[in-house]
């Protein structure tokens, strides 16, 4: 074997070991989010069987609420905040959950006050929550936002370390066919 021919081999050896300690965290990352929208589904599937009763929103509104990165900046998000009450199994309850999935804030109020104008205070709405554990209560027999947004995160992680490892080893590639067709190893008296 010549020396450019091992050069490339040991290259995409090195190649294939560094995009794959790269791509693993990157693929982990990916998996909680996949995870997270199959419990997600699987919840709002079961939801789907839930109790229904009438319950009463005792406030509702828009929060703000701030949190602070790594870099030293801060950044706002809104929340759309609905409390209500009602009654399972001869027990007055709260909750706050709008729907199953995971709670996203806004980077506007827009989405957040669509919420709050749609569940306004002292309104009569109906709740639908779990007759094995009654306190689990939503008004939405859905994820919301967050799995849609979780799938595409979670498919761009994915697309994005498939296209890297593509790139990775096809360069790789393409670089050692480029050197042969120049002829460098006959230059190097490698080749014949």
């Amino acid at each position: 074997m010549n020396f450019i021919s091992q050069l490339f081999e040991t290259m995409n050896t090195m190649g294939i070991g560094i995009s794959l300690i790269v791509a693993i965290p990157f693929l982990i990352v990916a998996l909680v989010f996949v995870v997270m929208v199959i419990r997600s589904g699987r919840k709002v599937r079961a939801s789907q069987n839930w109790q229904s009763t009438n319950g009463r929103i005792l406030s509702s509104y828009v929060e703000q609420r701030r949190s602070s990165s790594g870099d030293g900046g801060t950044s706002t998000a809104y929340y759309a905040v609905v409390l209500y009450e009602y009654a399972a199994n001869g027990k007055r309850l709260r909750s706050n959950r709008i729907h199953l999935g995971s709670e996203v804030g806004f980077g506007w109020t827009g989405q957040a006050q669509n919420t709050v104008n749609t569940y306004p205070e002292g309104a009569l709405v109906e709740v639908y929550y779990n007759p094995e554990n009654p306190v689990e209560a939503v008004l939405e027999r859905t994820a919301g936002s967050s799995n849609r947004i979780f799938t595409c995160v979670a498919v761009f992680i994915i697309g994005m370390v498939i296209m890297t490892l593509a790139l990775t080893f096809g360069g790789f590639a393409l670089a050692q066919q480029f050197v042969n067709n120049l002829g460098i190893d006959r230059l190097l008296g490698g080749g014949k």
